[in-house]
């Protein structure tokens, strides 16, 4: 595979360009990486105690619906955000996935997963000891997600 890199200083905006003979998996992979990159420095804007924060996405845990809030939980605190859950599940579906009906998960964070063959599997997390249930209607997809997470 041939690289090239052409700096063009009257570009409004940075611009990717790949020809190829094929859709292959090593050029769909090279798309997923490009993806992730332009997801990786995402800010989004969360409020607590009549603040705003400009937290990274990367360094969010989860998001849950409590009575008519959205939570965004972080390794050490709780912050607040004006959007719905299915906004942010689509905003966020490169690292994102949900793992409940008022849960969605950045699987990113997640360090191991406690299976029970009764009840819903615990996920645990990276640096953190917070935890969280994965309902058996959204396992296979979180585990899909992050086998798909694997290959970036």
């Amino acid at each position: 595979m041939k690289v090239k890199l052409v700096i063009d200083e009257t570009l409004v905006e940075d611009e990717i360009i790949v020809k190829c003979r094929e859709l292959s998996d090593e050029i769909i992979l090279l798309q997923k990486h490009i993806k992730n990159l332009k997801q990786e420095s995402n800010k989004i804007c969360l409020s607590k105690n009549d603040m705003e924060y400009y937290i990274d996405t990367k360094d969010i845990l989860f998001f849950e619906t409590t009575n008519t809030e959205v939570c965004a939980h972080t390794v050490d605190d709780v912050y607040y955000i004006k959007m719905k859950l299915y906004e942010l599940e689509e905003m966020l579906k490169n690292n994102f996935t949900r793992i409940s009906k008022s849960t969605v998960i950045n699987i990113d964070q997640i360090y191991a997963i406690e299976k029970n063959i009764y009840s819903s599997n615990l996920v645990i997390f990276k640096n953190s000891h917070k935890k969280i249930y994965v309902t058996r209607v959204y396992y296979k997809s979180m585990k899909e997600k992050l086998q798909e997470s694997r290959g970036r």
